[in-house]
């Protein structure tokens, strides 16, 4: 049976601290007396967190955010790269040099959390990279594109633009207000892949060969470029539903308002 429409998905709460902080910041800038900051500094920024017993990193970035998992890396190896706005020049040079990651590891030590975000009254654009082990689970949220590459366990990212998933061999999700998903994936036997989307496109790419079973809603239909899958019957379809040598892996999809496009990689 073909997955429903349903409401657009809400980004999770966390990682929110970022998400609930902006909202705040919002408002405090809709409200204040006085002029809007102008002077911008410059942020570059490298540094490492040294991983010991954790098996899950939660990334909750302000920015932009490209993970890339290493099978021999041992810590979290990240650069920032962006420009910091303040109302003067000495505040914002200041906050620029201070600006970093703030690393909290859990009581049981088996997750660590890293959060960027701008000081108070101040803005913040630009990216941050990070390199961590591919044999660990991501939790990943941001306000702006989230790419990650090569992990080898569960990977999830949430946020409100533009999701990609390049070369990940475990599970992922992808959940997104607005903006298009596109998953690059193998869709390995026992691993899935989820996307939901409230304003935008999924694109599911997949081996020729590839065996696996999908499940997907869309309510501006469906393009099937992949040999392996049956073109949809009919027009003005919002569901989809296929299972193809012998469906070992699993995808669900759902564009509340967009398409879903099921592709054979090149």
């Amino acid at each position: 049976m073909g997955a429903e429409l349903r409401k657009p998905p809400t980004p999770r709460q966390a990682p929110g601290r970022v998400f609930r902080w902006s909202l705040g910041v919002a408002l405090g800038s809709l409200f204040a007396c006085e002029a809007a900051p102008q002077i911008n500094a410059e942020v570059k920024r490298q540094g490492s967190t040294v991983l010991t017993t954790e098996s899950s990193v939660t990334i909750d970035s302000y920015v932009a955010v490209s993970v890339r998992g290493a099978p021999l890396a041992t810590q979290i190896e990240y650069s920032i790269s962006g420009t910091l706005t303040a109302s003067t020049a000495t505040i914002a040079n200041r906050l620029a040099k201070e600006l970093d990651v703030v690393v909290k590891r859990s009581e049981d030590k088996r997750n660590v959390t890293l959060t960027l975000a701008p000081p108070p009254d101040t803005t913040l654009l630009g990216s941050i990279e990070l390199t961590i082990p591919a044999k660990i689970e991501l939790e990943v949220g941001s306000e702006h594109e989230i790419l990650v590459e090569s992990m080898e366990r569960s990977a999830t990212a949430t946020g409100y633009d533009q999701v990609r998933f390049v070369g990940n061999s475990g599970n992922v999700r992808a959940v997104t207000r607005n903006g298009n998903v596109v998953i690059d994936s193998a869709l390995l036997p026992s691993t899935s892949a989820t996307a939901e989307v409230g304003s935008g496109h999924i694109t599911l790419l997949m081996p020729r060969n590839v065996s696996a079973s999908i499940e997907a809603a869309a309510s501006g239909g469906f393009v099937v470029n992949h040999p392996a899958f049956p073109r949809p019957l009919g027009t003005n379809r919002t569901s989809y539903s296929a299972v193809v040598n012998g469906g070992h892996g699993l995808a669900r999809l759902l564009a509340q308002a967009g398409t879903v496009t099921l592709s054979a990689k090149p």
